[in-house]
């Protein structure tokens, strides 16, 4: 079993630690020191991009642990300077190894997590549910413009009951810019 060590990108000081996510036997050439992953974090299993630090082979078959979801195209050049710059970076500047691993990610690459909320199969007459299940996939950012701040707390009590269910998605965005050089 090839078990990664990983950084949360977009995380708080409180969860500023590296966990541990097995690899899956088709991501197995693909996650390597240096790149960046998608992995399910916390008990919501909410998508989160994340850098891998260390890569290894364990011969115990470890069940309580999740799987890396996929891997962006993302990889960082010599890894083991940055690794080394992102620790020399967090400890000086007060920020988490995932921010100071960000820092190095090339200019206009931006991972970006959404929360989207769908209606299950049933009948309910909730204002909020209807609103769902009307427009199918509703982002928590629409239910706040939609229903104000308390939208959140409503889509997660329809959660708890079955009436609605949460996912989030990795996105990746690349606002690369090419130039045209001409030369005679």
């Amino acid at each position: 079993m090839r078990v990664c060590q990983v950084y949360l990108l977009d995380t708080t000081l409180a969860f500023d630690k590296a966990y541990s996510y097995f690899v899956p036997d088709a991501l197995a050439d693909a996650v390597a020191v240096g790149c960046i992953v998608v992995v399910p974090f916390g008990t919501g299993n909410r998508r989160k991009s994340a850098f891998v630090t260390a890569v290894e082979e364990t011969a115990a078959n470890n069940p309580d642990l999740k799987g890396v979801i996929s891997v962006m195209d993302y990889p960082l050049a010599n890894s083991e300077e940055a690794l080394s710059l992102a620790a020399f970076i967090s400890e000086r500047c007060f920020c988490t190894f995932g921010a100071a691993l960000k820092l190095m990610l090339p200019v206009g690459i931006n991972v970006k997590s959404t929360v989207y909320y769908t209606a299950a199969p049933n009948d309910c007459d909730d204002e909020l549910y209807c609103f769902v299940k009307v427009r199918e996939k509703v982002s928590e950012a629409e239910l706040v413009r939609s229903f104000g701040e308390q939208g959140k707390a409503l889509a997660l009590s329809l959660c708890r009951r079955g009436l609605l269910f949460r996912s989030s998605e990795v996105e990746e965005k690349a606002n690369v810019k090419t130039e045209l050089w001409v030369t005679k």
